[in-house]
């Protein structure tokens, strides 16, 4: 998500977790050893923070499995040539953190790490057009001048710099599944021409910041494609989703909350190039299991814009929160389609 501060079942069968252990390759559980009569096979983790973004490739992926740990949701499967675990972290910081250590935990060949590579995918500001992906050479959390960068890999850099040449980013806007009512067609209609072919920048530094003071961000049972806690396609209607709801909601209630949240940061002197709220953590807690990391982050809001929405006087809301709640759906899908792109000369890697 944007760096602005946004208005922004484990039910395995016995079969099933032995079927994960050997011919898929994940562990069942963490630490659990896998079958000597078939080797672990490894996965790249991709990981999005909000429905729309984390959509993208899931609509791609052939998923063969579902695996639940702590209440996250993961989608085992195959996309472009790649055996992948995909994860829709929620917004934050904090969730992107529990979501990426979840599955370094889960997903093991042993005692050895099943994760061989890390991708983040999804939306972000900067100072580039609307609809341009970027894929800075560094991350951090921001706020903090002093933080520890965390470097992309340079190989996955040089697979990313040969797949932006192959790839066709969106230039039409589509509406986008706002609800999560027509998961199969969400993008049909598309009434907004960018005018510009959206392009990929590369290197530059890339900044996570926390808005939320610490706490993990709420996300809502069944709420449309930036604030439902699971994809669109998987989104359940259960009663079982209200109770972490009201947990997770509680340090948000009281006006303190917004003040702070629509409150404009300049977090430090770096001029960063793609600003969000999740990637930091993802790359820290790659590199802390000596896993390789790339992030694709495409603009929501900011220049570019030709319905001119940021002109809009800011009365409820800024005039950046509409940008981004029209504008995230074709960014989600720009960084979707390179990140696709960019797996399938990672398989051939």
């Amino acid at each position: 998500m944007s760096l602005a501060p946004l208005l922004r079942r484990r039910t395995i069968s016995a079969a099933a977790a032995l079927a994960l252990a050997t011919g898929i390759g994940v562990a069942a559980g963490a630490g659990a050893a896998t079958s000597s009569a078939a080797p672990c096979t490894k996965r790249v983790l991709i990981v999005g923070a909000m429905p729309s973004e984390i959509g993208v490739v899931l609509r791609a992926t052939t998923v063969q499995q579902k695996v639940t740990v702590d209440g996250r949701r993961f989608y085992v499967g195959k996309l472009a040539g790649n055996n992948v675990v995909l994860a829709m972290s929620g917004i934050g910081l904090v969730n992107a953190e529990q979501t990426a250590t979840a599955a370094f935990k889960q997903f093991r060949c042993g005692t050895a790490n099943g994760i061989s590579a890390t991708v983040f995918t999804g939306v972000s500001g900067g100072p580039k057009l609307i609809g341009d992906v970027m894929v800075p050479a560094k991350w951090r959390r921001s706020g903090n001048p002093d933080a520890s960068w965390v470097q992309v890999n340079p190989t996955m850099m040089a697979v990313a710099r040969q797949a932006a040449a192959t790839v066709k980013l969106e230039s039409r806007a589509p509406v986008g599944d706002v609800a999560c009512a027509c998961v199969y067609q969400p993008d049909r209609i598309k009434p907004v021409n960018l005018k510009r072919e959206p392009r990929v920048y590369f290197d530059g530094a890339g900044a996570s910041a926390d808005p939320f003071g610490g706490e993990k961000f709420f996300c809502v049972p069944n709420g449309g494609n930036v604030f439902g806690c699971e994809p669109c396609r998987d989104q359940a209607h259960s009663p079982k989703a209200l109770p972490p709801f009201i947990n997770d909601f509680r340090p948000y209630i009281g006006p303190s909350f917004f003040t702070n949240y629509f409150k404009p940061t300049t977090p430090d002197e770096t001029p960063y190039v793609a600003g969000d709220m999740e990637t930091a953590a993802v790359a820290e807690v790659a590199k802390k299991n000596n896993t390789p990391f790339i992030g694709f982050r495409a603009l929501s809001d900011g220049k570019g814009d030709p319905l001119l929405l940021s002109k809009l006087p800011s009365v409820v809301v800024p005039a950046w929160v509409i940008q981004f709640a029209y504008y995230q759906q074709i960014a989600a899908d720009n960084a979707g389609r390179l990140t696709i792109a960019f797996l399938k000369g990672w398989a051939q890697h």
